[in-house]
């Protein structure tokens, strides 16, 4: 079955009225149960270029930690996509080799069926000309009876009826022989067939693990983005605080009339400051292993 279609409008909406029940930043399982339908892959694409939009700076400006945050999650979910393409492709192969070789097996079924139907077909015959023979024997020894034949001739007829009736045995017991080992074959075949539709299974219980780890790990990289960007928010909050303080100071500094040791120290302390913001910034900067 085709699944909907999820437009643009449908992922902001969803995002939005999530937003307003004091969801921040939701992510594609809380939006796709809002929406109900769509793929993750689509919803991914459209939620990246949601926030994107959201995040970007004003006009002439620009947000590095947010077209960083974008790049990553297109470039994520492209590897995604190219990962579940080839595991699907992969998968597909041992069903069409599966339903090759039902295909074979139905033409040697029917071959056989085939071979198996004529060999009871002559069976039938030979049982017939059996049953035909018997009763030409009999009908010897009654003419024998009534027309007073000699014994001798009598006894060759019977004997060479016996003969006869023998060769047919054989010849039943080699057919029946035949269609054991027909119907056998057919057995063969039908195991051969169930061992490969198990195989199949197996490949696609396995394509569907890989499947699901794939998720699980955009899941995780999903997380670890949200973390990171509510990160680069708080460090933009403080830095913006600490250059607030900072300038507070250097008024105060201004406005000062004290000894130039005092200043001098007071300047130091400035400076140490915006060495520690500096450090912090760089060390939350810093891409997780």
């Amino acid at each position: 079955m085709t699944e909907q279609r999820v437009t643009s409008q449908d992922v902001v909406s969803a995002i939005q009225a999530l937003e307003n029940e004091g969801v921040i930043n939701p992510g594609l399982h809380r939006i796709r149960s809002r929406i109900g339908k769509g793929s993750t892959g689509t919803i991914a694409k459209l939620r990246a270029i949601y926030y994107a939009e959201k995040n970007r700076a004003p006009a002439g400006g620009t947000n590095p930690i947010a077209e960083a945050v974008e790049s990553l999650w297109l470039e994520m979910i492209k590897a995604i996509e190219e990962r579940e393409k080839v595991a699907i492709e992969e998968s597909q192969k041992p069903l069409q080799e599966a339903q090759a070789a039902a295909v074979r097996a139905e033409l040697e079924k029917e071959k056989l069926q085939t071979h198996l139907e004529e060999a009871n077909k002559r069976i039938e015959e030979l049982l017939q000309r059996q049953v035909e023979l018997k009763a030409d024997l009999h009908a010897s020894h009654e003419a024998a009876n009534t027309a007073n034949m000699t014994k001798e001739r009598a006894t060759a007829e019977a004997a060479a009826l016996r003969e006869a009736l023998e060769s047919q045995k054989v010849a039943i017991t080699e057919l029946s022989a035949e269609r054991e080992k027909l119907a056998l074959a057919g057995m063969a075949e039908k195991l051969e067939l169930i061992n490969k539709v198990a195989e199949l299974k197996n490949s696609l219980m396995s394509a569907g693990a890989e499947s699901a780890l794939l998720r699980n790990r955009a899941e995780a990289a999903e997380k670890a983005l949200e973390l990171e960007k509510m990160a680069s928010e708080r460090l933009g909050t403080e830095v913006k605080v600490a250059r607030a303080r900072l300038e507070e100071t250097k008024d105060a500094m201004g406005r000062m009339t004290g000894p130039e040791n005092e200043a001098g120290a007071l300047s130091y302390r400035i400076g140490r400051t915006q060495r520690a913001l500096l450090r912090e910034h760089h060390l939350r900067a810093k891409p997780r292993a």
